[in-house]
């Protein structure tokens, strides 16, 4: 039956929306919860598997800025993979989403494969985009503090020139 499927993706949807705009907590957790149940309920097979996915992804990787949850980065990757894998087609948010999860692992873990998989998939979600793609913007933003990141790092010049082109 996906009645408790859809009703658990809308409800993680509108409860995350409350807390983009209210910023409570209890809210961000709540929709945390809803997206994880959800794919609980799913199979493989589901049509929106990858959806659900990205979105369980996505509410990690705020719930890990907001809260600091170490292993919350981990499992947004290992859930952003997924997505891509799974996703016919490729979608420049589904590889940003990836990236950020990766460069917020690296500032965990200070492991520059972190960094590196951060920038790769930046590149590549700047790369998916036609330049009147609406995220474009938003998209350079995050491979620039990528690379901007990796020079901190390594103090490679050619990062931080990337950087301020980007």
């Amino acid at each position: 039956d996906p009645k408790p499927i859809e009703h658990l993706s809308r409800l993680g949807i509108t409860v995350s929306t409350r807390f983009e705009h209210f910023g409570d907590l209890d809210d961000l957790e709540e929709a945390t919860t809803a997206f994880h149940d959800s794919l609980e309920l799913m199979s493989d097979g589901d049509l929106n598997l990858s959806t659900a996915l990205n979105n369980y992804g996505a509410a990690l990787f705020v719930r890990f800025e907001r809260l600091g949850n170490i292993e919350d980065p981990d499992f947004a990757i290992a859930l952003h993979r997924r997505t891509i894998l799974m996703t016919v087609g490729d979608c420049p948010s589904h590889h940003t989403n990836l990236g950020n999860a990766s460069l917020a692992r690296y500032k965990c873990t200070r492991e520059l494969g972190d960094l590196d998989q951060a920038i790769l998939s930046h590149r590549h979600a700047l790369e998916l985009a036609p330049d009147e793609h609406p995220g474009k913007p938003s998209l350079l933003g995050n491979f620039g503090n990528s690379l901007l990141a990796r020079f901190r790092h390594t103090k490679e010049l050619d990062d931080l020139e990337q950087a301020v082109s980007a």
